[in-house]
């Protein structure tokens, strides 16, 4: 992958939220990645100072240059005027090789590019793809980042509206309906509703009867609520269905305990993302494909109730009736956990404007940390799903333990980087979808609107804007010498020792000159006071 990119809206593929970065030599932002693109730019600066080698000459065959297959020599040109590369393909061994009178030891898994003219006597070593060069070296030092602008938003400028569970059925079934044909891919959301009797097993004491509401063959995301209190959230892993186990609220158990207890079941089925490179593609499949038990009882064939999508996903960009909304209260929030809802928030456009300037274009991210998972639009435009989890800890995962890109490429055996960090915290905003004010025009307010919907728990007072930033030193100040600890003697010596060179020196021209003016007649020079005084 040689450029990053982002996955707005919901084009992204399974349990992949907006990030393509994939650590490419350009990164989502469109900011060179450093060290990587810069040691992939002296790569290509060479291929092109030397491509009528390349693009004038057949591909030659590979010339051994040990006793083993993976030393191989690949010659563009004539004998005494080439460019050539020399490979090992050993992804553990360095290889010592003699290449035309030049000695080499080449690296693992590596890629040697060599130049012989006919005016050199033997071939320069001009790049190496496993060897980084003193400016590389430095730029690992400065990797591109994130930079805070803004460290919350006010409480001031956020509203909230509680989902609403309620809505008009499309589809009336015997049995639960395959998600993706009914929503026709327009939606994540399809709420699936059902009336049951409690069964008795729930409110039985034996423990023989598992009190909990299993859903078999569901994907990708499962959301349980009875009579319209939250049961729980489970998910399954990439593109496999899964099973998800829920355990029946206390309350329906103690109405269990009645006969004929009639309660609605309703259980919003959630897509991540579709398959888009997999084979049969055709038959993707999410929602609830298999059998569902309530207590041990099946209650798959029933009369079923389906409705895609959720209210509110089309919302306006501004906020039309701010008399439906609540003001944001943190403290109120924190009593009504595991609520789906709507936050609005208007962001600070002038903050945003002063970040811009023409030399260097502003590149806005949302910090969602504070946040659990749902989706973000601004200003009407859908910026796409997040999804707030932690990656595997190092100390669980080997790939994060041990950094080496020899041999050949598994996702699942190369480099990882930010282990047990948040997969992903960043969300691309870019300018072009901001409403921003004319510089000078002081005057005129503009609206940004932020609108998140949040399936779980949140801060969004929290949240906050960072901007992608990229800035290579090229020159680094030299690091100051640490001086020996008895410097001030060395010094002291020094200084010593250059006096006495001065006073011998200044004595022996003294004495030379004096010999000189006798020889020449002169009178005498008289070296003490009174003789001055005459």
């Amino acid at each position: 992958m040689y450029h990053g990119g982002t996955n707005f809206g919901r084009t992204s593929g399974p349990f992949i939220m907006t990030s393509y970065d994939y650590d490419g030599f350009i990164d989502e932002y469109g900011l060179e990645n450093w060290p990587k693109y810069l040691h992939l730019q002296a790569l290509h600066r060479l291929l092109l100072e030397h491509e009528q080698f390349i693009t004038g000459n057949d591909v030659p065959k590979s010339i051994k240059l040990t006793d083993s297959d993976a030393a191989a020599a690949y010659v563009y040109g004539t004998d005494s005027d080439y460019f050539a590369f020399l490979i090992n393909s050993d992804s553990s061994n360095s290889i010592k090789i003699k290449f035309d009178g030049l000695k080499q030891q080449l690296p693992p898994w590596s890629v040697t590019l060599v130049r012989r003219s006919k005016q050199d006597k033997q071939p320069n070593v001009l790049y190496n793809t496993a060897q980084l060069s003193k400016l590389i070296k430095r730029a690992q030092r400065h990797p591109a980042r994130f930079e805070t602008i803004s460290s919350g938003l006010s409480t001031d400028n956020i509203r909230w509206h509680p989902l609403s569970q309620a809505g008009v059925p499309t589809i009336t079934a015997k049995r639960p309906v395959e998600q993706i044909s009914v929503t026709d891919d327009k939606t994540d959301y399809l709420w699936y509703r059902t009336n049951v009797s409690l069964p008795a097993e729930c409110g039985s004491l034996d423990a023989a009867h598992a009190k909990t509401l299993v859903l078999h063959d569901a994907g990708d995301v499962a959301t349980v609520y009875f009579n319209g209190e939250f049961v729980g959230m489970q998910h399954g892993q990439q593109d496999r269905l899964a099973t998800f186990t829920f355990a029946v609220p206390p309350s329906m158990l103690r109405l269990g305990k009645e006969n004929n207890t009639e309660v609605e079941i309703s259980i919003l089925s959630q897509t991540l993302g579709m398959a888009h490179n997999q084979r049969n593609m055709e038959s993707y499949s999410r929602g609830l494909l298999g059998a569902i038990t309530l207590c041990g009882r099946d209650i798959t064939k029933g009369k079923w109730e389906m409705q895609p999508g959720l209210e509110g996903e089309h919302l306006p960009a501004h906020l039309q009736d701010t008399h439906a909304w609540e003001r944001y209260d943190p403290e109120q929030q924190l009593a009504r956990p595991q609520q789906m809802r709507w936050y609005a928030i208007e962001l600070d456009s002038q903050m945003l404007a002063e970040q811009a300037s023409d030399d260097e274009p502003a590149r806005y991210a949302i910090d969602m940390a504070s946040m659990s998972k749902g989706h973000i639009w601004i200003n009407g435009v859908h910026l796409g799903r997040y999804w707030l989890r932690r990656a595997p800890a190092a100390s669980d995962y080997a790939p994060c333990r041990k950094c080496t890109y020899n041999g050949a490429f598994h996702p699942d055996q190369m480099c990882r980087q930010h282990c047990g960090e948040l997969s992903q915290r960043y969300y691309h905003l870019p300018r072009s979808y901001l409403r921003l004010p004319k510089s000078g025009d002081g005057s005129a307010r503009v609206h940004n609107m932020l609108y998140v919907l949040e399936e779980l728990d949140g801060h969004p007072e929290h949240i906050s804007i960072a901007q992608r930033i990229s800035k290579l030193p090229l020159q680094e100040p030299e690091q100051p010498r640490e001086r020996p600890r008895c410097s001030w003697l060395l010094g002291t010596l020094a200084t010593v020792c250059g006096a006495a060179v001065l006073v011998g020196a200044g004595t022996l021209l003294f004495k030379a000159l004096k010999q000189w003016r006798e020889r020449r007649g002169y009178s005498r020079i008289h070296t003490d006071d009174s003789s001055l005084a005459e």
